[in-house]
């Protein structure tokens, strides 16, 4: 549905990670400069798809990627960022558009810069 988080779970994780996944969120426990990619592909009955990004709960301004159309119906949405936090933080990906999103696939992909 609209306003829901797209459902993530841990794939892979480096020797010494201490991100952990949970809920669809996944949990930062250090403030930091993150590198961090987040894509989805998916479609929505209305045509365009649309995505955020959220920190904390709160949407992360300019990172919402919409597509109308897609290539037969379908959106493959992408994006990569930095971001700094000031203390543990979460992340999310959120389904921001207007109809139900079914999801082929979603990524998020967080580095901690040293």
């Amino acid at each position: 549905l609209s306003g829901d988080i797209i459902p993530l779970t841990l794939s892979a994780s480096t020797t010494g990670a201490t991100s952990t996944v949970s809920g669809g969120e996944v949990n930062l426990p250090d403030a930091g400069t993150y590198l961090v990619s987040y894509s989805v592909n998916g479609s929505v009955p209305t045509d365009t798809t649309s995505v955020s990004l959220y920190l904390n709960g709160v949407a992360i301004p300019n990172e919402t990627l919409t597509e109308s159309g897609g290539t037969n119906g379908l959106s493959s949405l992408s994006k990569t960022i930095l971001i700094t936090t000031t203390g543990a933080s979460t992340l999310a990906i959120y389904n921001t558009s207007a109809d139900t999103l079914t999801v082929s696939n979603a990524g998020l992909t967080v580095l901690r810069s040293v």
